[in-house]
């Protein structure tokens, strides 16, 4: 299984430190949200193209929201995908199924790099149907990822091939592209670092009984910057190997126990 986390967008300060952590903590991706903090809407893409400066590996989910106008999230993605070497992965989220359906056509003809024309209860592109509209620049990627979010999106997801991002609701997640990803938020302990035994209990169920083969761990708002480096250090060093191994000596999982000056008290 691969994990990451959600990245906090409270400030570009947050979102630089929590990429910085991430891959300190040998984490696989990041995921950008479509809304920030403060449940406002933000431009996911942009922000994702803004860290292709950084000195980085990780691969980044970038989450948009259905019915903004596709046209412009497919310019932004791909400029995205472009800059950051062909390692976007986007996530369609909403619950309205029409509104949703006719966003992913729009977005799958965009992506395809060709002249393409589209008439939809939402959009007719071009406006006038005279001619056709070209999204370019293409992807870095000859077929760039594409999951749902919603819960009512499980029909369209089975229906297109596409991952159903599993995010707790009473769906599962529909495998597509072959890969099943979840969202989940961390345990954490009442010191506010991360419960480690109940992490990886958590993705366990997740990878053995769902089928979960990606899983983006949400963090608590309320960490502060070094609670949360803290937790995304324990998810890399903590987390992840008992996840790939299995099992570990009893002796280096006493030792985690122990007092660290780089923990803390």
């Amino acid at each position: 299984m691969r994990i990451g986390i959600v990245v906090d967008l409270s400030s570009w300060d947050a979102v630089t430190r929590d990429l910085a952590d991430a891959r300190r903590a040998g984490l696989d991706f990041v995921w950008l949200s479509a809304r920030d903090h403060r449940d406002e809407r933000c431009s996911a893409p942009v922000v994702a193209s803004a860290l292709a400066h950084g000195d980085h590996a990780l691969d980044v989910v970038v989450e948009v929201e259905a019915g903004t106008h596709p046209i412009g999230l497919a310019e932004e993605l791909a400029v995205a995908d472009q800059a950051l070497g062909g390692r976007v992965t986007a996530v369609l989220a909403g619950d309205d199924v029409p509104l949703a359906t006719e966003t992913l056509e729009v977005l799958r003809a965009a992506f395809r790099s060709r002249p393409f024309r589209h008439r939809g209860e939402r959009w007719t592109l071009p406006a006038d149907q005279s001619g056709t509209v070209r999204v370019t620049p293409a992807p870095a990627q000859l077929r760039l990822p594409l999951w749902l979010r919603g819960a009512g999106l499980a029909g369209l997801a089975t229906d297109t091939g596409r991952a159903l991002v599993d995010d707790g609701a009473e769906h599962g997640g529909v495998e597509g592209d072959d890969v099943r990803p979840a969202l989940r938020v961390c345990p954490l302990a009442s010191d506010g670092a991360v419960d480690v035994g109940a992490t990886v209990a958590l993705l366990r169920e997740a990878r053995d009984d769902r089928g979960v083969d990606v899983c983006g761990l949400s963090l608590d708002p309320g960490l502060d910057a070094a609670q949360r480096s803290l937790a995304i250090r324990r998810l890399g060093d903590r987390v992840r190997p008992q996840l790939q191994l299995g099992e570990l000596p009893v002796e280096l999982i006493a030792s985690w126990d122990a007092p660290s000056a780089v923990d803390g008290p």
